[in-house]
């Protein structure tokens, strides 16, 4: 008992100085004069697309959800659920196949309340055209028309690990460490930033869960001399599970919420002043614990799903509808496994 409480002490005493540390870099005089945009839209957009197929079948809803290496995207908290381990590997083609994004995460419980996993998420465009004048000294006019002067990408990376352990029984608390890696074009850019979850356990069949993610400010420094500071967000969530013994089959349903300070405006579903905010909602059917059927609300749009699982191992499959980008497709698979090299 005094080992894990020392071990949980020493993780705490590592973490809480970082981050206290990036609050300060963020408001500190030298960093106020550069080129500094606090509070930079989108700047961590490719964080929120999502992992795994499961929650995304069920319109984006997973930071109550647990049980898979997932849960370290959704909520480091519901990693405590993963019994050994497990591997998550996901490919998504969004938006007609124009952006790629690519997703794996691998999961081991260390000890009966401690939970490990390392994750790393990248989401990709190629073909960029980047256009100019075919006369750039002349203005534009039928004999100087935009042509295309180079083809570019855009590549976004991130490595995440993650901790989480159990805590007063009915309560897991957890938290993810950051490094991402930006290039769009011939510019990068690297940062570092921190996420913290919590879920209860309110009864075998009902769950509520909370994240904040980049809690300290998450920062990012280009190579140009511009720096970004991403705000935090807060999910919020619940899963209520029930159980159909007739038809030998359960039903599951899940709600969250985003709530953002970037001050988005009417980009999100709803907003007051600089705070706006989206909600999702997921319905999953599943009959006899191995075939899954899905579907929910990503904020207006509509997302379905269907999963199979066969021993240790499961394969998903999740579809998004946009009006105005086209459709999404998300496949993954996972392994897990009940051994335990570290539990005598």
């Amino acid at each position: 008992m005094l080992e894990k409480i020392s071990m949980k002490g020493k993780f705490w005493s590592i973490i809480i100085p970082l981050s206290l540390g990036m609050f300060t870099a963020a408001f500190h005089p030298d960093t106020a004069r550069a080129d500094t945009d606090f509070g930079a839209k989108y700047a961590g957009e490719f964080m929120t697309l999502g992992a795994g197929s499961r929650a995304s079948g069920m319109g984006e809803t997973g930071t109550a959800f647990g049980g898979g290496p997932a849960s370290a995207y959704w909520n480091p908290a519901s990693l405590v659920d993963i019994e050994g381990g497990g591997i998550l590997a996901m490919h998504a083609n969004r938006f007609s196949g124009v952006v790629k994004y690519d997703f794996i995460s691998a999961a081991q419980r260390y000890s009966e309340s401690d939970v490990f996993s390392l994750t790393i998420f990248r989401l990709g465009v190629d073909d960029i055209p980047i256009t100019a004048l075919e006369d750039p000294s002349s203005p534009l006019g039928v004999g100087n028309v935009v042509v295309v002067d180079e083809w570019t990408s855009d590549s976004e990376l991130a490595v995440m690990g993650t901790y989480a352990f159990d805590w007063r029984k009915k309560w897991a608390l957890g938290v993810n460490g950051k490094i991402l890696s930006k290039k769009v074009g011939d510019n990068s850019a690297f940062g570092l930033g921190f996420d913290v979850g919590a879920r209860y356990k309110h009864s075998s069949n009902l769950f509520f869960g909370a994240r904040i993610s980049d809690v300290t400010t998450t920062f990012l420094g280009w190579d140009t001399g511009h720096n970004e500071f991403i705000l935090p967000s807060i999910s919020i969530g619940l899963v209520k599970l029930f159980s159909l013994e007739r038809m030998e089959a359960d039903l599951n349903f899940a709600f969250d919420m985003v709530l953002r300070g970037e001050n988005r405006g009417e980009a999100d579903q709803f907003d007051y002043a600089s705070l706006s905010g989206e909600a999702h909602f997921g319905l999953e059917y599943v009959v006899q614990k191995t075939l899954a059927l899905r579907a929910g609300m990503d904020r207006e749009y509509f997302t379905a799903g269907a999963g199979v699982r066969i021993g240790p191992a499961s394969a998903d499959y999740a579809f998004q509808a946009h009006q105005g980008l086209g459709e999404s497709h998300r496949v993954s698979l996972c392994f897990h496994w009940n051994g335990n090299p570290f539990l005598k």
